[in-house]
């Protein structure tokens, strides 16, 4: 009597399952959910278009139409942030790759848009981060490690340029001193001749 019972009611909870799953509010959710993904995957097909004829500008309208329709696909951001790029608009370019990797954070090219676009807004070793993350998830794709190398080393060269730059101001300024042509008075540095410097107190 119980499994009769039990049965029953899996029987029931299985009809009014199924019947839920092919009620027409239902089957129209549906409809309309792959209307609106076919009408996304048209309208970035014609960015795709355009981002190929160089018009940018274009390829940005047409991809900001197919987010406004499925919001959730990252390729969508990833696609606008090169056009982004392209127009050298480096932070929406950025904006829109960190968007792509929010949906998708595994996925390679998204990582590489963010390295772009850091790279451009002179962010080095955040860009050189992106790249090795892109590198990491492709590893197929050497491009990202080179250009992570390649950031690397001028992020490395800028601080040795910076030290002997700031060196060399401390040592010019000493050797300015000593040879008399610049003497530290109350009104600021002035030109002198090298019998005033022996006569000052240096600070």
């Amino acid at each position: 009597m119980r499994r009769m019972e039990a049965l029953e009611q899996h029987e029931e909870g299985t009809y009014v399952h199924a019947k839920k799953l092919f009620e027409p509010t239902s089957l129209a959710s549906v409809d309309k959910t792959a209307v609106t993904t076919h009408e996304a995957e048209s309208i970035k097909q014609q960015g795709n278009a355009a981002f190929a004829s160089a018009k940018y500008q274009a390829a940005v309208d047409l991809y900001s139409k197919a987010i406004a329709l499925t919001p959730t696909a990252h390729t969508l951001y990833g696609n606008r942030s090169a056009a982004h790029f392209h127009l050298r608009e480096f932070a929406h370019a950025q904006k829109d790759a960190d968007a792509a990797i929010a949906i998708n954070p595994t996925w390679a090219k998204g990582h590489f848009r963010r390295g772009q676009a850091l790279a451009a807004l002179g962010h080095v070793d955040l860009a050189a981060d992106a790249y090795e993350e892109a590198s990491k998830l492709k590893p197929s794709d050497k491009s990202a490690l080179a250009l992570a190398k390649q950031l690397r080393q001028q992020a490395d060269n800028d601080k040795n340029l910076q030290r002997l730059s700031t060196t060399h101001d401390v040592d010019a300024r000493r050797s300015s001193v000593f040879s008399g042509s610049v003497v530290e008075t109350n009104a600021g540095p002035t030109l002198a001749s090298p019998h005033q410097v022996r006569n000052t107190c240096l600070v």
